[in-house]
C-alpha cells in the first residue's frame, strides 16, 4: 500500500509517521505507540557498545577460561603466551588489588580461579594485549596441569550428596498426606526440562576507561547497572561513587545480562584500573556460548490426586533445579518456581519443595519467565498424564480446575478479579477449539512425518481479554482504572516512569535486577508543568488494573513483600503475601551458615 508525502505525491515507502487508530470498546481511541528507535535500527545508526568510538591506546582483552569442569590447578605456565608480540600483559587473580568476588545473592563465586575450577568456560587469566589478534594467539599458548576432580552435572546427584546453594524451600497448604484417601484417581511421574541459550544478538562485553581522582568509566552491555557497579568496585577495592556505569543500549539480554555481565565488565575494569589504560573486551559468539550460564534445567517428581468430577484434590511436587556452578540469581528463580507451581489453579492441598543444586556447569541465570515456566510445566505435564490415563481431554481436566475468585495460592495470597473462565471462554469461543482439535487429530492420524499441534498469538488472546475488560467497565459505567491511568499519566507526563518508557540506562527511574527503583536523575518537563515526584530507594508503585493479580507494596523491604533481596532470602524471614500472612514454611539456617551454601545479601542488591 502507497502512502502520499506532504506534497501529495505517491511513495513506495510507508509513512513511518502514520499511526493506525485503535478504538476500544468503552468509546476512546488511541494512536499506536511507534518504536522511536525503528529507523535508526534498519539504518545501523545506533550506537552499541561495539560501536563506541576506542580511544587512543585502548588495549583488548581475552579471558583464557579453564579446559576442565573441575579440577585443582597445579601450575599455569604464561611464559610463552607473554613472549607473544603485542601482549602487553596477562592478569590473575593475584593482581587483584580488592576482592576476588562478584557473587552478589550468595558470595561464591571467584572472578578468576584461585585453587579449584568450578566448571569448564571458568576464567581463570586475563590476556591484555594491543590487537585481539594478538591476546588470541597467546590464548593458545597458555598451559595449565591439572589434578581433575569428579563432576557432577545431575542436580539429584548434586542433593545426594548436600551439594546445596541454599537450603530447600518449601510452600505447603492444606494437608496432602491426609488427602491422598479422598482421591478417586492419583498419579505420579516425573518431567524434565533443559536449558535454554538466551542467544542475544549482541554478544557480552564491555569497555573501561580511567576518569579523574582515580575514578572508572565503564561501558557495559548489562541488564544490571547497580549489578556491574557493585562488583567493579568490589573487585578493585574502591568505593562504588567511583564507579560509573554506561550503558547505551542492549542488543537483547533476556536475562542473559542481568548478573552474567558483572565478570566481563569487573575485568577489563581490573585491567583498565593496573595498567592505567583503556581496555575493551567484546565477546566471541562461540565464547560466550561456552562460558556463560543458560536457562536452568530441572528435573521434577510429581503426584497429584482428582476427585470423581477431576477437580484436583492433591498435589505434591519436588523440583531439583541445575543451578550450575554458583548462585548467581538461582534462589530467586527458584522461589519464583514456588509462586508458579500450582499454575491458574485452584488446589485446596499442596506441598510443594523446591532445591537450588550446584553443579560443575556454567552457573546458569536468569532468562524470560525467571523460573516460572519451569514451574508451570510440571503440574501441565501432571495433568497431561492424567488426561492420557482416564482417557479424557486435558483441556478438560484445565477447565475445571481454573482459579475462581476468592481462590487461594500455595503461599497465602488471595486471587482477586479473576477472569481465568472469562478468558478460556472468550478464547474457546474465538478459536473453536473442539473443531480444531478434530483437525489436528485428522491430520495427525494420517500423517506420519508431520505432526500438527495449537498454537495462537499472544497478542490477540490479550486484545480479546482488554476488550472484555473494556466492556465490562462499560457496562458497569466505569474505566478500567490500570490502562486507563497510564494514559493520563502519559498525557500529562507525570506519574511512574519504568525502565521501558525511559530505555535501558536512560535517565530518570531504572529498576535494578530485583525490580526495585532508583533514582537517577529526574527530568523537568518541557513545559515545567510538573516535576516527578522523589520515592524512596527499593519502593514499588502499587499497580492496578485487570492484569494485575499481585500489588506491589511499598512496604517491601519491610517483609511486608516478595520484592526485595534481603526479605527474600534471609533465612528466617517471614514471607508476607501482600494481603494476608503467608502459610510458607522453610528450613531455615542462621545467617552464617557456610559450606555448601548460605550468605546474607546485602540490601539493596529482576
Amino acid at each position: 500500500m502507497k502512502a502520499s508525502n506532504k506534497k501529495g505525491m505517491a511513495s513506495a515507502i510507508p509513512n513511518m509517521d502514520a499511526a493506525p487508530l485503535k478504538h476500544s470498546a468503552n468509546g476512546t481511541s488511541t494512536a499506536s505507540l511507534k518504536n522511536v528507535d525503528s529507523a535508526f535500527h534498519v539504518t545501523g545508526r545506533l550506537i552499541y557498545l561495539d560501536d563506541i568510538p576506542v580511544e587512543q591506546g585502548t588495549l583488548y582483552a581475552l579471558p583464557y577460561d579453564a579446559p576442565s569442569a573441575h579440577a585443582h590447578v597445579k601450575k599455569i605456565d604464561l611464559s610463552k603466551a607473554s613472549a607473544v608480540p603485542g601482549v602487553v600483559r596477562i592478569l590473575t587473580y593475584k593482581d587483584i588489588p580488592g576482592e576476588n568476588q562478584i557473587g552478589s545473592i550468595v558470595a561464591d563465586e571467584p572472578l578468576l580461579v584461585e585453587n579449584e575450577i568450578h566448571f569448564w568456560g571458568m576464567p581463570l587469566a586475563l590476556i591484555v594485549a594491543t590487537s585481539e589478534d594478538a591476546a588470541r594467539q597467546a590464548r593458545s599458548l597458555i598451559n595449565v596441569e591439572l589434578d581433575e576432580l569428579p563432576v557432577i552435572t545431575d542436580p539429584r546427584e548434586s542433593r545426594e550428596k548436600g551439594e546445596l546453594i541454599i537450603p530447600p524451600r518449601r510452600f505447603q497448604m492444606g494437608d496432602t498426606n491426609a488427602a491422598w484417601d479422598g482421591c478417586v484417581h492419583v498419579f505420579e511421574g516425573r518431567a524434565d526440562t533443559n536449558g535454554q541459550e538466551h542467544l542475544y544478538i549482541e554478544t557480552q562485553g564491555a569497555y573501561a576507561r580511567l576518569t579523574e581522582h582515580g575514578s572508572v568509566r565503564i561501558s557495559s552491555s548489562t541488564q544490571g547497572p547497580n549489578a556491574v557497579q557493585v562488583a567493579v568496585a568490589r573487585v578493585l577495592g574502591i568505593p562504588m561513587h567511583k564507579v560509573e556505569v554506561d550503558v547505551t543500549r542492549l542488543g537483547g539480554g533476556f536475562g542473559g545480562k542481568e548478573d552474567q555481565a558483572s565478570a566481563w565488565a569487573a575485568l577489563v575494569g581490573l585491567a583498565a584500573f593496573v595498567l592505567k589504560k583503556p581496555v575493551k573486551f567484546s565477546m566471541h559468539r562461540m565464547d560466550d556460548m561456552r562460558m556463560t550460564g543458560k536457562r536452568h534445567p530441572y528435573s521434577s517428581d510429581f503426584k497429584i490426586g482428582f476427585d470423581k468430577d477431576l477437580k484436583i484434590v492433591a498435589y505434591e511436587a519436588t523440583f531439583h533445579q541445575n543451578a550450575g556452578a554458583s548462585a548467581d540469581l538461582s534462589p530467586a528463580v527458584m522461589e519464583r518456581t514456588l509462586f508458579h507451581a500450582t499454575n491458574s489453579y485452584f488446589v485446596p492441598n499442596v506441598d510443594v519443595t523446591a532445591y537450588c543444586c550446584r553443579t560443575n556447569l556454567p552457573s546458569n541465570t536468569a532468562f524470560r519467565g525467571f523460573g516460572g515456566p519451569q514451574g508451570m510445566f510440571v503440574i501441565e505435564a501432571a495433568i497431561a498424564k492424567a488426561a492420557q490415563e482416564l482417557g479424557v481431554s486435558a483441556r478438560e481436566i484445565q477447565r475445571r480446575n481454573l482459579l475462581k475468585e476468592g481462590s487461594e495460592f500455595p503461599y497465602g495470597q488471595i486471587a482477586d478479579r479473576v477472569l481465568a473462565d472469562e478468558t478460556w471462554e472468550l478464547a474457546d469461543k474465538t478459536f473453536d477449539f473442539d473443531k480444531q482439535q478434530a483437525e489436528i487429530d485428522a491430520f495427525n492420524a494420517t500423517s506420519a512425518t508431520h505432526k500438527k499441534g495449537h498454537g495462537h498469538h499472544a497478542d490477540l488472546l490479550r486484545d480479546l481479554l482488554h476488550q472484555h475488560a473494556d466492556e465490562q467497565c462499560a457496562r458497569l459505567g466505569a474505566r478500567v482504572p490500570g490502562r486507563q491511568r497510564g494514559r493520563e499519566h502519559r498525557r500529562r507526563g507525570d506519574g511512574p516512569r519504568t525502565q521501558h518508557q525511559n530505555g535501558a540506562g536512560g535517565r530518570g527511574h531504572v529498576r535494578d535486577r530485583y525490580g526495585a527503583h532508583q533514582d537517577r536523575k529526574h527530568q523537568h518537563h518541557a513545559r515545567g508543568e510538573h516535576q516527578p515526584q522523589r520515592r524512596q530507594r527499593h519502593r514499588r508503585p502499587q499497580r492496578q488494573g485487570t492484569g494485575d493479580r499481585l500489588q506491589r507494596h511499598s512496604g517491601a523491604h519491610q517483609g511486608e513483600g516478595i520484592t526485595h533481596a534481603e526479605s527474600r532470602f534471609k533465612p528466617g524471614t517471614p514471607m508476607r503475601s501482600p494481603l494476608r500472612t503467608s502459610k510458607y514454611s522453610t528450613t531455615a539456617k542462621p545467617p552464617n551458615w557456610t559450606g555448601t551454601s548460605w550468605s546474607s545479601p546485602a540490601a539493596g542488591t529482576a
